[in-house]
């Protein structure tokens, strides 16, 4: 009886240090995690500079692929540090920072050649209604 009792014992307290320990191990892994936004945050301030080179810049608005093509893919020389092109967060970030920027050099284009077309057939309706006015 005092055998199974030791046992029992011996048992229980193997798995309460397995269960303390195994409770410690996933905290510090959980605190050891990096902090996603500073890293997110850091990719886009590197991609506000990123310039896609003339040959794939052509390559890109014929097909406007989507942001994990090659065409963004962060290099030493585009980020600030190297260390980060390892990190899959900073890269997928970077990637769809990239993507955006680049897609939005023609937009604004787009939107200046919009404005600039309402605004002269607004001209064009005022001098119509106003000659109007003038032949009553």
């Amino acid at each position: 009886m005092e055998f199974k009792k030791n046992v029992f014992l011996s048992m229980f307290k193997s798995l309460s240090f397995a269960f303390m320990l195994t409770s410690v191990l996933i905290v510090n892994c959980c605190a050891q995690t990096a902090n996603f936004t500073n890293i997110k945050e850091t990719a886009i301030k590197d991609a506000k500079s990123f310039k896609l080179d003339p040959e794939s810049l052509k390559k890109f608005k014929a097909t406007r692929s989507n942001s994990t093509s090659d065409f963004f893919k962060p290099t030493t020389l585009s980020t600030t540090n190297a260390g980060m092109l390892n990190d899959s967060v900073y890269v997928k970030s970077f990637r769809e920072a990239a993507y955006k920027n680049t897609k939005k050099l023609n937009v604004a284009g787009h939107h200046k050649r919009i404005g600039i077309l309402g605004y002269a057939a607004a001209i064009v309706f005022v001098g119509l209604v106003f000659l109007g006015l003038n032949q009553l």
